[in-house]
């Protein structure tokens, strides 16, 4: 279908740009990239694909021009749109921007025209120190702009290279607060899980400078009352399906208020006596919702995801502040004081490697496993193409991934079919190029299928007409192994020492399933290569799971007691507690 919107008058162009009025220019280019950042195309008929070409050749051909000199606010907006213009070009003929940036490297007045055209597809290699010696503040903008590739920027080994490149280098300069930093801050983890703390220091700094003459909070605590902090407290969200039932718990204790970070008419009120809050960076007087403060217990289920976020965790709201397992990744240098973290879940031997937040352990997962609403169709077709789902949001497709299963599908003597479900990170036109740059790593022997958006049932229907499930590393699933194995799905999973590469295999573990659990990427691609070929093999673990009573293993895991316990004590030991130096795990059985 013929998307009408796109529309672009070249002979104005033209005209616009020999008359000098390079402002007018510069805003038909970026509404046009505005329009590719709020929509996603899974499928471009004759006259779109047209369309983009037409597009993407007349924009890298003005923008290169080296008299093309659009206002400084456009230039910005430019840089801001990094992300969108590297996804453009790869859904048209040119694939990427290098030849127009080789174009401009050859120029005078280049530098944000530069900035605009370098992102993670670029074969070419800038030096990250030049760019902030021209502009520390331009260049700071391009920094955290160029991160919001990672939704789909680690797929093949030339991103992700830059990715891992851009996550490296870390100048002094970069200090300024900009609308996209938490892209930096949420997705560094998928780009070097290894290596994320250093650029989540650099954040927290930040903003803490940014923030310190206008957000002084007045503390004055009540006992019994504590806020909880989250953007996603709306039903169906995981972060709300997860930690529901411990705030319902925790609710008999404390009066509970929420600091909503979203929508106002998306949130669910009903366990907040003390009401709810809205705070907002948008608004002026956006901290007036957490000051004065009559919490002794700040609860954050998620940080990360949006900026509010970020920068709420770095003011001290509590006496006492505890993040959970909304996105299971230390803030590396906030003022949380604590991290809630399951006995099942956690290596505690390497805490202090992982979190810089004290650990508290409580049963179980840590979260609470929500069995999915969805009633089983027992639709599975039997087929001689063994289909593997790969139920990973587009930031875990990575390079790594992808070589596995096209060793997989290397080794099997049966023929293998991949279901990739990136969900909604394929935003902002990402998705066209996705698919194909995931077909260039598995290579033209290997077939797969990338579902675009979906809706829940659809999605688990496609995932039950499947034969079994693989978890991505590093950063593998809990709700998608829980629909997993409610669909009876054996999962394959690699096992490493930090709560998103174990959760898989908690559940495992449970289900009798230990020997899908993979200790190193060899013996990950052998279980998957017997899961293929081994049909009596399959066909007993899909067994074990159909014969177990998951409302009595994986789903009767209740741990809101001891979370509430460990609240409770938190608070009341809070002045001890903060005098140790010990960061030895607290465990609560």
């Amino acid at each position: 279908m013929t998307d009408t919107s796109l529309q672009l008058n070249t002979a104005e162009c033209a005209i616009a740009y020999r008359e000098g009025r390079h402002d007018h220019l510069a805003n038909l280019f970026l509404a046009l990239l505005d329009k590719f950042r709020i929509n996603t195309y899974f499928t471009l008929d004759d006259k779109t694909t047209h369309f983009v070409n037409v597009f993407v050749k007349h924009f890298l051909f003005y923008f290169s021009q080296e008299d093309f000199n659009p206002t400084q606010a456009q230039l910005v907006r430019f840089v801001e749109l990094n992300p969108v213009i590297c996804n453009v070009a790869a859904m048209s003929v040119f694939r990427d921007t290098d030849a127009h940036l080789q174009i401009l490297l050859g120029q005078q007045r280049n530098f944000a025209k530069t900035l605009a055209l370098y992102n993670p597809r670029c074969q070419t290699r800038l030096d990250r120190k030049r760019l902030f010696d021209a502009s520390s503040a331009l260049a700071t903008t391009w920094y955290y702009a160029f991160f919001e590739n990672y939704r789909v920027g680690n797929v093949t080994r030339n991103c992700w290279e830059q990715m891992r490149d851009h996550l490296y280098f870390q100048d002094e300069r970069l200090t300024a607060v900009t609308a996209q930093m938490h892209h930096a801050f949420f997705g560094a983890t998928y780009v070097d899980f290894e290596q994320d703390y250093s650029i989540k220091q650099v954040i927290n700094r930040s903003v803490r400078n940014w923030i310190k003459d206008s957000a002084v909070i007045d503390m004055q605590p009540i006992k019994r009352k504590a806020c909880v902090i989250t953007q996603m407290w709306f039903k169906g969200h995981s972060v709300y399906r997860c930690m529901h039932k411990f705030l319902e718990t925790l609710a008999e204790d404390f009066e509970l208020t929420l600091i909503s970070l979203s929508n106002p008419n998306n949130v669910d009120a009903e366990l907040f006596a003390g009401g709810v809050r809205h705070f907002t960076l948008a608004d002026p007087q956006g901290f007036a919702a957490v000051s004065p403060s009559p919490f002794e217990l700040a609860f954050y289920p998620d940080i990360g995801m949006n900026l509010e976020s970020i920068t709420l965790s770095n003011l001290r709201i509590a006496p006492v502040q505890v993040c959970g397992y909304g996105h299971p990744v230390s803030t590396w240098g906030s003022e949380i004081d604590y991290w809630l973290g399951g006995i099942d879940t956690e290596d505690a031997e390497s805490a202090t490697q992982n979190y810089a937040e004290r650990l508290v352990l409580i049963p179980g997962a840590g979260v609470m496993p929500n069995k999915p609403r969805y009633e089983r169709r027992w639709n599975h077709q039997a087929s001689s193409v063994v289909r593997i789902n790969c139920s990973w949001t587009g930031q875990k497709i990575n390079f790594l991934n992808l070589t596995l299963l096209r060793r997989i599908a290397e080794l099997s003597q049966n023929p293998v079919h991949y279901r990739f479900f990136p969900g909604g990170s394929v935003m902002s036109g990402a998705y066209l190029a996705l698919r194909r740059e995931i077909g260039e790593v598995l290579g033209p022997d290997v077939g797969f299928q990338v579902f675009g958006t979906l809706n829940y049932d659809t999605y688990m229907a496609v995932m039950e007409d499947a034969e079994f499930t693989l978890d991505p590393y590093p950063f593998g699933g809990y709700a998608t192994a829980t629909d997993a194995l409610f669909l009876g799905k054996p999962i394959v999973t690699l096992e490493g020492k930090k709560f998103f590469n174990r959760s898989a295999a908690s559940l495992l573990y449970k289900c009798g399933l230990e020997d899908l659990v993979a200790k190193d990427a060899d013996a990950y691609v052998a279980a998957a290569v017997r899961l293929v070929d081994d049909i009596a093999f399959r066909q007993e673990k899909i067994d074990l799971i159909e014969n177990s009573n998951l409302d009595e293993t994986i789903f009767a895991d209740d741990s809101s007691k001891p979370f509430k316990s460990a609240m409770n004590y938190l608070v009341k030991h809070q002045d001890r507690l903060k005098q140790e130096t010990d960061r030895t795990p607290l465990v609560f059985k």
